[in-house]
């Protein structure tokens, strides 16, 4: 297994895409800071490295922390098509059931087959019972939903 911590607010994104482009093998990526769509585009001059990255990395487990906005789920779910796990941590600007309601619709838009089998995300200051609002919200027939400590779990059945 081969990993990687990237905090994007010290690397640019053209160095992002040339580190993973040399890293065939990662398996586990963690990043901080994820650049927008058009900070990647923009910074890239040679467009067939990002087309290389999407087709080759086989990236199955991806952390992404200090999410700022809902874009950036978007663009994890375009970039890493294979995520087996996705976890979301440190979103405290937002409520746990927004999270959960936006990725949740993100992944099922996606025209790519992106269906990770477990979603985690962090929510330390959710209240107890949250749980079953969320499987009320969502609806439980294509998740098992369960938490533990700080994490929420959504796996697919």
């Amino acid at each position: 297994m081969t990993r990687l911590d990237v905090d994007c607010n010290h690397v640019s994104p053209d160095l992002l895409i040339r580190i993973l482009n040399s890293l065939p093998n990662l398996d586990s990526f963690t990043i901080s800071e994820l650049p927008s769509y058009e900070e990647i585009y923009e910074s890239i001059d040679d467009k067939n490295q990002i087309n290389k990255f999407l087709k080759n990395n086989k990236i199955t487990k991806l952390t992404l922390r200090n999410i700022s906005n809902f874009d950036e789920i978007s663009l994890i779910i375009h970039y890493f098509p294979r995520l087996q796990y996705f976890a979301l941590q440190t979103m405290r600007q937002f409520e746990l059931p927004l999270i959960v309601q936006h990725t949740l619709l993100m992944i099922k838009k996606t025209k790519k087959n992106f269906h990770p089998t477990i979603l985690c995300i962090f929510g330390a200051e959710a209240e107890h019972d949250i749980v079953e609002k969320l499987k009320q919200m969502i609806g439980s027939e294509h998740y098992t939903i369960y938490r533990r400590l700080d994490r929420f779990y959504f796996q697919w059945k």
